[in-house]
């Protein structure tokens, strides 16, 4: 019997563990922007997507260009997706100041063969309060 709860237990958190976000998994916040904290900077780390694939194309030409925002949203979440993933193996607290190539109003963005993506690597220093 305790054999069988700890088996489905194990099972569970593994699911779990599939199932998560690459992102949450790796626990490591992506932002555009910078951090009010002061941080140590660990180094730059790129990443690339591919978003230029035939099916694009024809959702883009028969929509008429109207699901181009959704579009951008979401090379946008698997550059970050993909820069958190990248970056665990550095062991930093965040990527912030993030910067796309092409930019994320160009519309190369979305036609383009490969999007990068570039951020800061930091760890936050540590504040003590007395």
């Amino acid at each position: 019997m305790v054999i069988r709860i700890k088996s489905i237990s194990f099972l569970i958190v593994m699911l779990a563990f599939v199932c998560l976000p690459s992102q949450a998994i790796a626990g490591i916040p992506v932002s555009e922007t910078d951090s009010e904290i002061p941080y140590e900077y660990l180094g730059t780390i790129e990443v690339d997507v591919e978003p230029h694939l035939f099916v694009n194309k024809v959702v883009r030409v028969v929509s008429f260009g109207q699901l181009d925002k959704s579009k951008v949203a979401v090379i946008q979440k698997q550059l970050k997706k993909k820069l958190a993933k990248s970056a665990k193996t550095y062991s930093p607290d965040a990527v912030i100041k993030v910067e796309y190539s092409p930019t994320l109003e160009d519309p190369r963005f979305i036609t383009s063969e490969k999007v990068f993506a570039k951020g800061d690597m930091v760890k936050y220093k540590q504040t003590y309060q007395y």
